[in-house]
This record gives structure tokens, sequence and C-alpha cells, in this order.
């Protein structure tokens, strides 16, 4: 399957839905054995969280029916990658977990120089992406979340989608 990487910006007031919804989940967890370089992130709680979920269709699903018009959810979490701790999430693709398209949105993206890396021809690439941009990639292309040395937490919505 191949996807042509699309940015989309998403309206600011709903990146702040999303912000308060991780601020209020108390169910953040850390998972130093299966993650130990991602500060936080909720992939292992439950990547089908029921909240997220509603958030997403409610708020993002029209943006994304703009580019993809039958799809199904695979999966939804979040990941923060805390100030100056050089937390950071290794090179891997999703296609392993029955994906074909996946999705990057920043809602706390500090610096683009710690924006998501794809490997592309063999070649690092970074989008021009800033705090607020949603990134749709093709699942299988290998990318990272490069460490975050910046002053300010970095935190990411992602998801998974299979096409209908």
């Amino acid at each position: 399957m191949t996807y042509t990487t699309k940015i989309i910006s998403p309206k600011n007031e709903i990146k702040n839905k999303f912000l308060k919804f991780i601020e209020n989940d108390k169910l953040v967890n850390f998972h130093p054995e299966k993650d130990p370089t991602i500060s936080f992130t909720s992939y292992h709680k439950d990547p089908y969280d029921k909240g997220l979920v509603e958030l997403y269709y409610k708020y993002l699903d029209p943006y994304i029916k703009e580019y993809v018009s039958k799809y199904h959810m695979n999966c939804i979490w979040y990941q923060i990658y805390k100030a100056k701790s050089g937390s950071f999430h290794n090179y891997h693709t999703h296609n392993s977990i029955d994906c074909h398209i996946s999705g990057v949105y920043y809602l706390k993206l500090p610096n683009s120089k710690i924006s998501t890396e794809f490997i592309i021809n063999n070649t690092p690439k970074q989008f021009n992406v800033k705090d607020g941009d949603l990134i749709l990639f093709d699942a299988s292309i290998i990318h990272r979340s490069p460490p975050n040395t910046t002053r300010r937490d970095k935190i990411i919505l992602s998801f998974n989608l299979d096409l209908s």
C-alpha cells in the first residue's frame, strides 16, 4: 500500500480538547519494561480508549475523511515526551499491527526539530510541521520521535487506520 504523506491543520480548539482529556487522564502510566524511552504513554493502558475514540470521531474524523474516505480505526493513544528528558521513540513501523495509515497529531510541539523523523528512500526526512498539525502517512514507513531535549513537553496523539 502506498499512501502520500499529508499534513492537516485542525482548528486550535480541537487540539485543546485532546490536551484537556490528557490532563484529566489519571490512568496514564509509564511502562519501563515495554517502552523505556518514552516518558508517558496511554498505549499500554488501552489502545482503543473510549474517551479518545469519542473525541477523535467528533473532532478529527471530518478532517481525515477529506483524504481517506473509508476506514476503520485500529487503535489510538497519546505519548508524552517530558521536557529536557531526552525521551524518544526509536525507529519503527506500524504495518506489523495490521493497519495501512498512521497519524500523528502534534498537541504540543516545542520545536520542529523534534517532530517525527521518517526514512524515505533510505534518507531521514522531517516535514515542516508545527504545534497543532496532524500528519498522515503510510504505516509501513520507518519513523521515530527524536529525543526531547527542549525546555517544554512534547505531546502527541497517534492512531492507526485500516482502509475499508
